[in-house]
């Protein structure tokens, strides 16, 4: 386990990751026509609920990632809409710094023993750009340098200054991936 640091992020909505554990858990990526992707982490849960992290214009634009209750892993992340597209010929670099899973701060949240429903959003207003690649699928929530790149399998984290997400990358599709995508995208 790898500790990141000091996380003073109050009245911050940006995701930020508190800490890494060093193990490389798969995926079930799932792509289709109507919802460009849902990913699952393929790992024995407590059973306790998700919290979630949304961004976009929640109009248009909609991206999702699902963390532990309790942890604060990853559990899931769900495309639904975009606004913000392009398509490129070129590939996204498969560089990284750190081989793992993130496990995300969970301060934003109201109470993690809340049986409201409703505190289990946090939603962070902001567009973000979706890049179809030749060997993968970009998402980019903010332009700022990255500090971290931390791989689990066919995802790639962005992690800028303080640990905030800013971008995700699905990496290693093949051809029947990119069609669907660039028919879901387009």
């Amino acid at each position: 386990m790898h500790y990141l640091n000091n996380l003073e992020v109050k009245g911050s909505k940006m995701l930020r990751v508190k800490r890494i554990e060093n193990i490389n858990y798969t995926q079930s990526v799932e792509i289709d026509k109507h919802i460009p992707f849902h990913i699952e982490w393929n790992y024995t849960s407590n059973n306790n609920y998700n919290n979630y992290w949304r961004t976009g214009d929640f109009k248009q634009s909609l991206f999702a990632i699902g963390l532990d209750s309790a942890t604060g892993m990853i559990n899931n992340m769900t495309l639904t809409m975009f606004n913000l597209i392009s398509i490129k010929e070129d590939d996204i670099s498969i560089s990284y710094s750190e081989l793992g899973v993130p496990v995300f701060d969970l301060s934003q949240w109201s109470s993690k023993d809340s049986l409201d429903y409703a505190d289990r959003f946090v939603d962070y207003s902001n567009d973000f750009a979706v890049h179809l690649m030749k060997n993968g699928l970009s998402i980019c929530m903010k332009q700022d340098h990255v500090e971290t790149v931390l791989k689990n399998d066919r995802v790639l984290f962005h992690l800028g200054k303080d640990n905030a997400l800013l971008g995700i990358d699905l990496i290693g599709i093949n051809e029947d991936e990119y069609r669907t995508l660039k028919m879901s995208l387009g």
